[in-house]
């Protein structure tokens, strides 16, 4: 039932108890007005559910950080559903120069034809999408998980996005329960120099320490699991997820969690949620560390 359906019945209902009060006949013997008064309640909280935005979640980190373990884990969860490293305007599949056969991704399809001011277009059919699955899933009782690809708004170029996508979509269409991981800067970009994924400029510590503050800006304490404390309790840290997000929490999913498939698979091989040692961080980098002023704000920030 439509918005303009229940809130005529509701104006029809207010209408023929008012018509019944001041007519001669006046109201049945056996009315109650318990009875119309529940009625109109009912009416009122299915408006005002109908009225009221829908909720979405997402999952938000920096690449070689422990995202992917704990996705995974997400998708471990009751009747939820991850879609991994989505971002509506990202370009980094996409080459004009050899098109690729993508029969379903509209977006890409729009960047091969040339559409004009593709990236709002992108947008656009990025949460209308995002909208129908949402919908889908609530038909079948089940919950949408957005896993952002937030390596394309702080890690790629000279500058990075004033904030991560999701939140700039959706903070006036959902309501929106997000979850940030993070891990020590240091052991991530080691592992980003390792995969050669440094794709930003100047592509030094502080410099990736500086994009990092911006980016954990936008959450709040509550918001936000260190991955250390995951892999040192993960049932203890999956109740807090589940909690944060809003979804249910299945006590077992460390016996399941990886046969699940999830984009940016990069990091562990069914090792087991366990701590793992540092790799040796070179002098050059030490010096880095050392001298970095945003690392020092990253470690009072979080308390590293």
């Amino acid at each position: 039932m439509s918005n303009s359906n229940i809130n005529d019945l509701h104006r029809s209902l207010d209408e023929a108890l008012a018509f019944l009060k001041e007519s001669d006949k006046g109201l049945p013997t056996n009315y109650k007005s318990s009875d119309v008064d529940s009625l109109l309640s009912r009416c009122q909280q299915i408006v005002e559910k109908s009225q009221r935005p829908p909720t979405i979640r997402s999952i938000h980190h920096f690449a070689c950080s422990g995202g992917t373990l704990v996705s995974k884990c997400i998708a471990a969860m009751p009747n939820t559903y991850l879609l991994s490293e989505v971002h509506p305007t990202s370009t980094i599949t996409i080459n004009n120069d050899s098109p690729e056969f993508r029969p379903t991704d509209m977006t890409s399809l729009g960047h091969y034809a040339g559409i004009p001011r593709i990236e709002a277009l992108s947008e656009t059919l990025f949460v209308s999408q995002v909208e129908v699955i949402q919908r889908h899933l609530e038909n079948i009782s089940s919950k949408l998980v957005l896993r952002e690809h937030s390596h394309s708004d702080y890690c790629v170029g000279t500058s990075y996005a004033n904030q991560p996508v999701l939140i700039k979509l959706f903070k006036e269409l959902f309501i929106h329960k997000k979850l940030l991981t993070v891990r020590d800067p240091v052991d991530s970009f080691m592992s980003l120099t390792k995969n050669g994924w440094l794709h930003f400029s100047p592509a030094t510590f502080d410099g990736y320490c500086e994009r990092f503050l911006a980016f954990i800006s936008h959450f709040e304490p509550r918001e936000i699991l260190k991955y250390e404390d995951f892999v040192d309790e993960p049932e203890k840290s999956m109740v807090r997820v589940s909690d944060i997000l809003e979804i249910d929490y299945n006590p077992d999913f460390e016996d399941f969690y990886d046969i699940f498939n999830v984009t940016g698979d990069s990091g562990r091989r069914s090792e087991g949620i366990k701590k793992r040692e540092r790799r040796e961080v070179t002098e050059e980098l030490q010096k880095e560390i050392e001298n970095s002023p945003n690392y020092n704000l990253v470690k009072k920030t979080l308390k590293y």
